[in-house]
């Protein structure tokens, strides 16, 4: 028997925007609010950006390890908020721009990371111009600055359609991160084209369903099998599963890595790696 979980994750808030585009709104936000695209004298602010720095409102941003803030400018426009995901409208006039918040999942963090969140919602409806220095996107209203770096779109070609083998697990971030070897059967991860992956725990067998979005890859549904994992294999069957349920993925050669809330992460190698 296989139970099917519904991803609470960027890429389920990725769908949402995508079907609410399809009830006839087009992208979301334009410069005349007319759903057709962005005037050709637009900052090039299109792509997913990770804040690493700012203040807002009520004084300086905190960022928390493990905890990142992004934002996702493009056909759909929203990110991650620290703790939750989320979606938001942006009225786009040159390097005049305007965000309003419209949709986010309610997850609880820790109380640092929800004062982030919090702090970055009240910069981010402050915000008034848009701009790039040094590769940088800053946002800026009357009471907030807010820097962004690029995230590096994913080179889906090479992930789709490989083969890859689970070497370690990483939990935590930085100094403080520990990294465990793999245990059991081989726990393996495949996505194919048509947006489908397979894999297993090292205990346990997996599949579902993902999208590429923004040159980022988010999964959407996640299915397990209901077999029980022997006591030594549980604690890497539960890591594996978490991070599945949400992550962001980065390529390096042969190396795949997967990174959740919190710093939980799965390092995998091509199966000929």
């Amino acid at each position: 028997m296989r139970t099917a979980r519904h991803v609470a994750a960027i890429g389920a808030l990725t769908v949402l925007l995508m079907a609410c585009g399809d009830d006839g709104g087009g992208p979301v936000a334009t410069s005349d609010g007319s759903g057709s695209g962005a005037d050709a004298d637009d900052v090039a602010i299109d792509g997913t950006w990770e804040l690493v720095e700012g203040n807002g409102p009520g004084g300086p941003l905190e960022v928390v390890d493990g905890y990142p803030v992004t934002l996702t400018i493009g056909d759909e426009v929203g990110g991650r908020s620290a703790c939750n995901h989320y979606g938001a409208e942006l009225t786009r006039d040159g390097a005049s721009v305007s965000f309003g918040v419209s949709h986010m999942t309610e997850m609880a963090c820790m109380p640092e990371v929800m004062d982030l969140e919090s702090a970055y919602f009240e910069a981010l409806e402050d915000v008034r111009t848009a701009g790039l220095e040094s590769d940088m996107l800053v946002l800026a209203g009357p009471s907030s600055e807010l820097r962004f770096e690029a995230v590096p779109e994913v080179p889906v070609a090479q992930v789709v359609g490989t083969d890859w083998v689970l070497e370690s697990l990483v939990d935590g971030v930085g100094g403080d991160a520990t990294v465990s070897s793999v245990a059991g059967e081989p726990a393996l991860l495949r996505l194919e084209e048509d947006g489908t992956f397979t894999g297993s725990t090292g205990c346990r067998e997996m599949s579902g369903d993902y999208v590429v979005s923004n040159g980022q890859i988010a999964p959407v549904e996640l299915t397990m099998d209901d077999r029980e994992c022997p006591d030594e294999l549980r604690d890497q069957d539960d890591h594996v599963v978490s991070v599945m349920e949400g992550f962001q993925a980065s390529v390096d050669g042969d190396t795949l890595t997967l990174v959740s809330q919190g710093g939980r992460g799965l390092v995998y190698r091509t199966s000929d790696g």
